[in-house]
């Protein structure tokens, strides 16, 4: 058995992958398991390994049990996404848990408390120094997200319109519900490792008082924040000693000038008269760029200056995410060999430039002055039952025809990049309408 500094868990891939993007320093490479999915990675004398569970308080607790049969971790992490159960709850938001409890446990006939599992704790506890933790990432990120400590709720039933009253009544300190935390909790209980789970709010469990109110979130967006914190919160703790767990913060300076030279790129065009960009200091804004000769500087000086020339007198110019993302990997292998070892953070990759701008592609381009074409537009999208209707019979048959079983995580890839990609509801959206996914597929059939 490998002794290692900290085990990261989640239920689905979707939430693992900002963590993996936040570790790619430590080499996280798959290794060999049975059930789920998990990774070893390291770098100098830190050791993590990370594991995708499944979905569930029993998925979670047999790949968390084989887990720790494997390694012997000072802590467990759990990330990923929770429904927001108090009343002033918000999406986007980031939980950390310091009491956990089995939302679904009613032993109450036999004298056990409302959410105590018979034979078990009325609750568990998050570890202390990982709180105290918590606490000192809590004011770095204040302007950014809002980051809450207390009770979590777990089961396999989601909470719904339908009965987040009884829920709230009985449970009223509960921040929030997902179904994993408390099945972790109990397994790194019964193995003496210390445990904390950090959760995004999705999704918002009954309808808000305040119908201005965001319901839902992307996946990805809450993932990548509770993340975040994950990381930094190990970083402050006493279990691990991380030397680089965070995003590069470019600067407004850095993603328009990202955009403006991959745009000159798209266009073939010469380099421009770089007085256009005043006092625009490309190697102070990012460490990578003085890994730069002076010569290549002045290239992506030359490219951004005529990017941004060309977004001010030909403001229908195009560029989109994808074209984008192919150009930054075209300049990056025709830099010399030496500069493309290890992690490349500079030009920012377009999922980075969506995720300052809001997550959306068409504000980064309204940024440095192009009029964007039509695409997905701010503001909750009421959906008819129909729609719902419509949306999962789609993916049904999408699943039908790649020979697969259609899934949550399957619909909510669909929804967010298929051929319906902004036109149907998210996976969240169904999820919460319905109650849960199984009666979600249940309402239609793929013959309908």
């Amino acid at each position: 058995m490998k002794n290692i500094d900290a085990l990261v868990i989640s239920a689905m891939p979707e939430e693992m992958a900002p963590f993996l993007e936040l570790i790619q320093t430590y080499n996280p490479k798959p290794a060999q398991s049975p059930i789920g999915t998990f990774y070893l990675a390291s770098r100098g004398s830190t050791r993590m390994a990370l594991m995708v569970t499944g979905v569930g308080m029993s998925a979670c607790s047999s790949a968390l049990g084989w887990a720790l049969s494997q390694v012997a971790p000072k802590i467990i992490v759990s990330i990923g996404s929770a429904g927001g159960l108090a009343r002033d709850s918000r999406v986007g938001q980031v939980v950390v848990g310091d009491e956990y409890i089995n939302g679904g446990a009613d032993g109450t006939v036999f004298g056990y408390a409302r959410g105590q599992v018979p034979g078990q704790p009325a609750s568990f506890t998050g570890d202390t120094h990982m709180l105290d933790s918590v606490r000192e990432v809590m004011a770095s990120v204040a302007d950014s997200f809002s980051i809450r400590i207390g009770q979590m709720l777990s089961s396999d039933a989601f909470v719904t319109e339908r009965n987040v009253t009884d829920t709230r009544e009985a449970f009223p300190y509960g921040l929030s519900a997902d179904m994993e935390s408390h099945a972790a909790a109990q397994v790194a209980h019964t193995w003496g490792i210390p445990f904390v789970s950090i959760r995004g709010i999705s999704d918002l469990c009954g309808d808000p008082d305040d119908q201005n109110i965001s319901f839902h979130a992307e996946l990805s967006d809450v993932a990548r924040r509770a993340a975040a914190v994950a990381c930094q919160t190990l970083q402050h703790s006493k279990y691990i000693s991380l030397t680089r767990c965070t995003t590069q913060q470019f600067s407004q300076t850095i993603l328009t000038g990202a955009l403006y030279m991959m745009l000159a790129r798209r266009y073939n065009l010469d380099a421009g008269d770089t007085s256009i960009l005043g006092d625009y200091n490309l190697s102070a804004e990012s460490p990578d760029i003085d890994k730069f000769d002076p010569d290549i500087i002045q290239v992506i000086l030359g490219q951004v200056a005529a990017g941004k020339e060309l977004a001010q007198t030909e403001p229908n110019s195009a560029l989109t995410a994808k074209d984008y993302d192919r150009l930054r990997t075209e300049f990056i292998e025709r830099l010399p060999e030496d500069l493309r070892i290890g992690t490349f953070t500079w030009p920012p990759t377009s999922q980075t430039i969506i995720k300052r701008f809001d997550g959306y592609w068409n504000e980064a381009l309204s940024a440095i002055g192009l009029v964007p074409r039509q695409g997905r537009s701010r503001g909750g999208i009421k959906y008819s039952e129909e729609d719902y209707q419509t949306a999962i019979l789609a993916y049904k048959r999408h699943a039908a025809a790649h020979d697969s079983q259609p899934s949550f995580a399957g619909y909510s890839a669909f929804a967010k990049s298929g051929p319906l990609a902004g036109k149907i509801p998210s996976g969240a959206a169904v999820r919460q309408h319905y109650g849960s996914w199984t009666n979600a597929l249940n309402s239609v059939s793929a013959d309908s």
